[in-house]
């Protein structure tokens, strides 16, 4: 398999993420709360959650995301194929949890569901062209999310070691964060590697 010539570096999506994020903090905060309301509610969830995964797509080609958006009925009429999706990426997850290469598939996988629902490809076909895309840059990309993962963490464990009411107050304003930023980082690696729009900062 040939490697993506396009170049990536864990400062670059971080740093993306960040820029990415905040941009559009409010409306991808607004958009999770009401994706959490829907969540006692499973068929209005189910669109929702597609929906999800489409603002992150949309984020890459520097859209406006409406965080009502999310309710859209064109999202729920894809919630077949999605069952079909989901079962082919949770087997494939469950198998490489025996192989301890979970990580590895994960990071691999990271793009399907954003082309199974951007670029409406097929389960199968989405799975295999995020392994394409992400060849080579597999372990840029891991180490991008968890520096964004382990800053949260870091924050959450002084604030509990502490019990400063000031700094757990920051450890939940970092919580709030990491929402937008992992989207904004993930939206600025779909941008990258395949091409589509302008999100980078």
């Amino acid at each position: 398999m040939e490697k993506n010539q396009v170049s990536l570096s864990i400062g670059d999506i971080v740093s993306n993420g960040v820029s990415i994020g905040m941009k559009n903090f409010v409306n991808l905060l607004l958009a999770s709360i009401l994706w959490v309301v829907t969540i006692w509610i499973p068929y209005l969830n189910l669109g929702t959650t597609i929906a999800m995964i489409d603002i992150v797509a949309r984020l890459a080609r520097g859209e406006e995301i409406s965080p009502t958006g999310i309710f859209d009925a064109k999202y729920r009429a894809r919630i077949g194929e999605f069952f079909l999706f989901l079962a082919f990426y949770v087997a494939g997850l469950v198998s490489s949890y025996i192989f301890l290469a979970t990580p590895i598939v994960q990071t691999a996988w990271s793009l399907a569901p954003f082309l199974f629902v951007d670029k409406d490809r097929d389960p199968l076909e989405s799975l295999k062209e995020s392994n394409k895309l992400t060849y080579g840059h597999k372990m840029t990309i891991f180490l991008a999310m968890i520096v964004i993962y382990v800053a949260y963490i870091v924050v959450y464990l002084i604030a509990a070691a502490t019990g400063e009411m000031i700094i757990m107050l920051l450890a939940l304003i970092v919580g709030l964060l990491t929402i937008p930023i992992y989207a904004g980082a993930t939206s600025y690696v779909y941008n990258r590697l395949t091409g589509d729009g302008v999100a980078a900062s």
